[in-house]
Parts: C-alpha cells; sequence; structure tokens
C-alpha cells in the first residue's frame, strides 16, 4: 500500500501507517529545558506514525509494535529504545484494548542507516490471523512489492 492508506485486518480493526519522518536528531525535555540527542554515526532515525481504528461494535486488542518491522534494504530492522521522549513527535505506539469506534495513534522508532530515504523503506505488518498469516507492506510507489520472507 501506498503510504497513509488504510488497511482493513480480517479481525476487523484497521490500519494506517504514514511515511517515516528521518531524523538525525530529535529534542526531548530535561529538567533543566531542552537537549538533543544524536543518532550513532551511520545511523538516522525513523519516526514511523501509525493509527489503528476500530470501527466494529466489540473491543478489539490492537497489534503489537514488535508486528511491524522496517526495511530500508532487504535487511529488516526491528524498532528500537529511545533515551528520553521526543518532543513534537507525539506518543509512542503502544499495544492496548481499543473500544468501539475508537482510535490509538502513535509512533515507532526505528534506527536505520544514513543516507536512506523515504523512497528506500517499507514498514511490513505481519500476525497470524485463521490458520495463516496476512502481512502487509506500506511504502513508496518506486519500490517492488512485498513479496514475504
Amino acid at each position: 500500500l501506498a503510504w497513509d492508506r488504510a488497511y482493513q485486518v480480517p479481525p476487523g480493526y484497521q490500519l494506517r501507517v504514514g511515511a517515516p519522518e528521518l531524523r538525525q536528531t530529535y529534542s526531548y525535555v530535561t529538567p533543566d529545558g531542552i537537549d538533543q540527542e544524536r543518532a550513532d554515526p551511520g545511523e538516522q532515525w525513523a519516526f514511523v506514525p501509525i493509527e489503528v481504528a476500530n470501527p466494529t461494535d466489540d473491543a478489539t486488542t490492537a497489534p503489537a509494535a514488535d508486528d511491524f518491522t522496517l526495511f530500508p534494504s532487504d535487511t529488516p530492522y526491528d524498532r528500537t529504545a529511545l533515551t528520553e521522549q521526543p518532543i513534537y513527535q507525539g506518543q509512542p505506539y503502544v499495544t492496548t484494548t481499543l473500544q468501539p469506534e475508537r482510535k490509538h495513534r502513535g509512533y515507532i522508532p526505528y534506527a536505520i542507516p544514513a543516507g536512506s530515504t523515504v523512497d528506500d523503506v517499507r514498514i511490513v505488518w505481519a500476525a497470524p490471523v485463521g490458520g495463516g498469516t496476512v502481512a502487509v507492506s506500506w511504502q513508496s510507489a518506486g519500490l517492488p512489492p512485498y513479496r514475504g520472507d
């Protein structure tokens, strides 16, 4: 799917993944003011916005952040832990019970190779559903379709 397109997951909820925001630094609040964290040499951060909506009449569990994997090449990258909470990124994405007609938003941070662009990356959500696996890829139009592991 293109960035920011919704996908209706068979259990009923909708996933929407926005284009990653790629950054070498991010700002955070300290007791003394605002400070910055810099990515390790050769890396940058990708902040990926995730939205889950529950259009059903029943509560459902939103997928876990670990169900999403970022691919800035053929190598998968798992989410990374940040030392401080970035300003202006909103809330980190966490699993939650999603009540009917509600939405849940957040970002998932990844440390990826410096020099990667939004057009180079894709994010894949995969989960077991009904005896099989469903995998959905969000990416820029220039990348070939995701074909699985």
